[in-house]
């Protein structure tokens, strides 16, 4: 899906019904306010060629129709729960290989750049609370087996967050393997 269209439904599953003025200048950031409505009309035809019924086009707004079930919808609400379990299987990059540009080239960063970081690093701090969650459950639950698969799971996702490795090195460590605890420490 291209980028453009990928990026509407994302800010429609997050933030719900908007005006459509003002995703057309989300968008086309710098572009002339004609230019950005008409470029959004053309996007909102075609997206709702490729995927009929899951945009609602109100008077001066978007939506997406009740029915559709968001990924990021069901990671939100089991961290929410702290339903564990299930909130780690949602794990993936938030609008995976999007990249948004200013329309114009003088207009500077993107807005829906801007927007479509901050979401990706909330989400991400989801999905690194969910593993960490899972590893404890799993550990009392005395699986550790389990717990060490999802510890270097977690290890590759989130290299740069020492409680990942801090999982990992001591359910090594529980388990009884020394050297396999002092290589994740190395690592």
């Amino acid at each position: 899906m291209e980028p453009s269209r990928a990026g509407v439904l994302a800010y429609l599953a997050l933030e719900g019904p908007t005006d459509r003025l003002k995703l057309s200048q989300l968008l086309w950031e710098g572009a002339p306010p004609t230019r950005a409505r008409n470029n959004l009309a053309r996007l909102v035809f075609r997206l709702r060629q490729s995927h009929p019924g899951v945009c609602v086009v109100g008077p001066g707004s978007l939506s997406l129709a009740e029915d559709v079930v968001v990924d990021v919808s069901l990671l939100e609400a089991t961290a929410e729960r702290q339903d564990h379990r299930s909130a780690v299987p949602h794990a993936g990059v938030f609008l995976e290989g999007c990249a948004f540009e200013a329309a114009e080239q003088d207009a500077g960063r993107c807005e829906l750049q801007d927007w479509m970081e901050r979401q990706r690093n909330r989400l991400r701090e989801l999905q690194r609370v969910a593993h960490l969650g899972l590893i404890r459950q799993l550990d009392q639950e005395r699986r550790l087996p389990e717990a060490l698969e999802l510890a270097k799971k977690a290890c590759s996702l989130f290299p740069e967050k020492e409680d990942a490795w801090h999982s990992r090195i001591q359910l090594h460590r529980v388990m009884g393997d020394q050297d396999a605890a002092l290589e994740a420490f190395r690592e």
